[in-house]
């Protein structure tokens, strides 16, 4: 959806992100650790899975365990919401 800013009349642009499998599967290899940090580049997952990883943010499935640290590295952990939806509660 395209839209002007109402300020400076900026094109506006909404990107939508579905999640696929290969997300699904990026949740399925933390859910060993629940909420505890895992680096992901240990985690055996494909490149594309590895290049879209950060998407899982958009959904509020994962986290960086300390967003003060800059360098957290490829730590990420699930979120409390994250593992009850890989663990099929929600």
């Amino acid at each position: 959806m395209k839209s002007a800013c109402p300020h400076c009349r900026a094109l506006m642009v909404e990107y939508r992100h579905g999640l696929s499998l290969g997300l699904v599967g990026c949740l399925r290899a933390l859910q060993p650790f629940g909420l505890g940090a895992a680096d992901i580049n240990t985690l055996g997952l494909t490149h594309n899975q590895l290049a879209n990883f950060q998407k899982l943010r958009y959904w509020d499935f994962v986290a960086k365990p300390v967003e003060e640290i800059e360098d957290a590295g490829n730590l990420w952990a699930l979120t409390e919401f994250g593992l009850c939806f890989v663990e099929g509660r929600i």
